[in-house]
């Protein structure tokens, strides 16, 4: 898989809603977010999803996508993510992916907080 075709499948998770969280997630993945959500599962976060605002831009920067094997990349980037009338957002951000049935799916999300920069 290209780079720019995995940052794209990362971009929905940002933007989409929870549609798109079941087509392109493990059942069994965990979202490592900052509190007050924290550790959770799938199920976590498609309810996170349901009750508040998505994100209306993300910027995806420095990504870079390491094979670990044949059937699994590592993505690691810097995020800038804007809501309406917010400040942006930053974060270090990893996400895990395994092939499944011919498709990459995420299995492992973690971000961690910066400050503005």
């Amino acid at each position: 898989m290209r780079a720019t075709d995995l940052i794209t499948v990362e971009r929905g998770f940002w933007l989409q809603g929870g549609a798109y969280f079941l087509a392109n997630a493990m059942p069994q993945s965990y979202f490592l977010l900052p509190e007050p959500v924290g550790l959770t599962g799938l199920d976590g976060a498609l309810r996170r999803v349901a009750s508040g605002s998505r994100w209306a831009r993300v910027d995806i920067l420095d990504a870079r996508v390491e094979a670990l094997t044949e059937d699994s990349v590592v993505l690691v980037y810097r995020a800038r993510a804007y809501r309406e009338d917010e400040r942006p957002y930053h974060a270090l951000v990893s996400s895990s992916y395994v092939r499944f049935k011919r498709r990459w799916r995420l299995v492992h999300h973690q971000q961690t907080p910066t400050q503005e920069g």
